[in-house]
């Protein structure tokens, strides 16, 4: 009878320090899990960013890498897919812009790049060889049918009011969202809490709040696309550059 007690005691005592262990345990990344989640409804985007979050958590994480990776992918081809949706409707510039945004979130699709200057030759047409080629990267030469810098024009002119604390990019991605514009973040951009109380600005004065807060600087890509990285000397030099 004691032996029986002594054994059900240990066994109890086994199970209460098994509960203590996993209760000690680290919970998955919270960020990666959310990034499954995105990935799962097939908001690629989404998973991009707190895949990345995950990753510069955990560097060194093979499994995040190969998410990332991925997830990049199909976002790329998911872009691709509306850029031509749009062209076929006659949107070349709503195509252009998706296609311009699928080279900036995969570089490495060739398809894409195949896209892109499809449209730039409609484009082109359309506008009667009003086009001009600049030199840039690739084969050398990157095609450039714009007279100047892209001019910013959201789907939404209502001024921005926006009182928030949280990560830089989920700030940037709210005013975005706002506004009706799309956002892409270089990939070096660290993670950092900013805070902000926008009452009654500009898209743009909205944009240079955030910016200056968490020491970025943001230019726009296309007339509804933005790029958001480090405010650093090189970073700027390959902004310019694009």
């Amino acid at each position: 009878m004691l032996r029986f007690r002594l054994r059900s005691c240990r066994y109890l005592l086994l199970i209460f320090a098994t509960a203590m262990l996993l209760a000690g345990c680290p919970k998955r990344n919270q960020d990666f899990a959310a990034g499954i989640r995105a990935e799962e409804m097939q908001d690629y985007d989404t998973a991009i960013v707190y895949f990345e979050r995950a990753l510069r958590a955990s560097p060194k994480n093979a499994e995040y890498k190969l998410w990332i990776s991925r997830a990049r992918f199909e976002a790329g081809e998911q872009h691709i897919q509306m850029g031509r949706a749009a062209a076929q409707n006659g949107g070349l510039q709503g195509a252009l812009a998706e296609f311009e945004r699928a080279q900036a979130i995969d570089p490495s699709n060739p398809l894409v790049d195949q896209e892109a200057k499809h449209v730039h030759d409609q484009l082109a047409e359309a506008r009667g060889g009003e086009a001009r080629t600049v030199t840039g990267p690739g084969e050398g030469e990157h095609e450039n049918f714009l007279t100047g810098p892209p001019v910013l024009k959201p789907l939404s002119l209502s001024p921005v009011n926006l009182k928030m604390s949280n990560d830089c990019r989920i700030v940037f991605e709210t005013v975005a969202k706002l506004s009706g514009l799309g956002i892409v973040f270089d990939p070096d951009l660290p993670a950092r809490r900013i805070s902000v109380d926008l009452s009654n600005v500009s898209l743009e004065q909205a944009l240079d709040a955030v910016a200056f807060e968490s020491k970025t600087f943001w230019a726009p890509m296309t007339s509804n696309i933005i790029m958001v990285a480090p405010d650093q000397p090189q970073k700027r030099r390959e902004m310019k550059s694009r």
